[in-house]
């Protein structure tokens, strides 16, 4: 457990960094509070995909958190967390 908390951070701002589709002249700009630090990045990325069955996600809001040109990139041959 506490290994994986260690990585869990790394890994999100992995995920932040490389999942974007959006060319970079289209990319909304950043609200300067969701993105000031890595905290307000990770809780920014909680509160687009949280939320009760049926609600509208924020997705605009989540692009804003990648860098222009990011894809994101499925591990292959990934294990469950042990």
């Amino acid at each position: 457990m506490q290994h994986s908390a260690i990585l869990l951070p790394f890994l999100m701002i992995g995920l932040l960094l490389s999942s974007s589709r959006i060319p970079h002249a289209q990319a909304p700009a950043a609200a300067p509070a969701d993105v000031g630090t890595i905290a307000d990045i990770m809780r920014v990325s909680y509160e687009v995909i949280s939320g009760p069955a049926g609600a509208v996600r924020q997705w605009r809001r989540d692009r804003t958190l990648y860098m222009p040109g990011a894809h994101p990139s499925p591990r292959e041959n990934a294990r469950p967390w042990s």
